[in-house]
C-alpha cells in the first residue's frame, strides 16, 4: 500500500517531494494545477472557511525547478496538468502553455502524466491530438471521476467516456 502526495503548484509540489523522501510507501507528483496558472481569490463554496489562507499564485511554469524537484526517484508522475475552464479562472494560452512544457517534462524524464480536465473537453482533445499526450501512460481526473489510461488507440472517442469505463 502506497500514497501518492500530488502538488498542484511548485510550493505544494515541493512539499509533495520532501514528504515522500520522508516516508517509506510515500510518492509524489509534482506539477502546475491549470488553474494555478492565474492568481485568484479565496473561494469559500470550494474550499470552506477553514483554508482562507490558501491562493493560487498566478504561477508560470519554471521546468527548472519542477526539473530539480522530478530528480527524486519518489516522484512517479508529472501533473496534474491540463485544462480547466470551469469559471475561467485561469486563460486559456495559459494553461494550454503549462500543459505543454509539462509534458515536455514528462517526456524528458519518461514519467506518465496525472491529467486533468474540466469543461474543455474539445480543446483537451484537439490539444492532445497535437502533443500526442496519450503516448504516455497516464491517470486521468475529470471532475469527479478517476481513470487509468494506457495509450488509447482511438484518441476520438470521448475522454468522458473513457473515464467512466475505466474507473479505478
Amino acid at each position: 500500500v502506497g500514497m501518492n502526495m500530488v502538488g498542484t503548484q511548485y510550493d505544494t509540489s515541493s512539499t509533495a517531494v520532501a514528504l515522500a523522501e520522508q516516508y517509506e510507501g510515500v510518492y509524489a507528483t509534482i506539477g502546475l494545477h491549470p488553474t494555478h496558472t492565474a492568481a485568484s481569490h479565496h473561494d469559500k463554496n470550494e474550499f470552506g472557511s477553514t483554508h482562507e489562507d490558501f491562493t493560487k499564485h498566478g504561477e508560470v511554469f519554471d521546468v527548472a525547478r519542477y526539473r530539480a524537484l522530478a530528480q527524486s526517484k519518489k516522484v512517479i508522475a508529472i501533473g496534474e496538468c491540463g485544462l480547466d475552464y470551469f469559471r475561467n479562472f485561469s486563460p486559456p494560452a495559459e494553461q494550454r502553455r503549462a500543459f505543454a512544457t509539462q509534458l515536455r517534462l514528462a517526456a524528458e524524464r519518461r514519467l506518465p502524466l496525472f491529467l486533468h480536465q474540466r469543461d474543455a473537453h474539445a480543446d483537451f482533445i484537439a490539444f492532445a491530438h497535437h502533443h500526442d499526450v496519450f503516448r504516455f501512460d497516464v491517470a486521468m481526473h475529470n471532475a469527479t471521476r478517476v481513470a487509468v489510461i494506457q495509450r488509447p488507440r482511438n484518441l476520438d472517442t470521448n475522454v468522458n467516456h473513457i473515464t467512466q469505463a475505466q474507473i479505478v
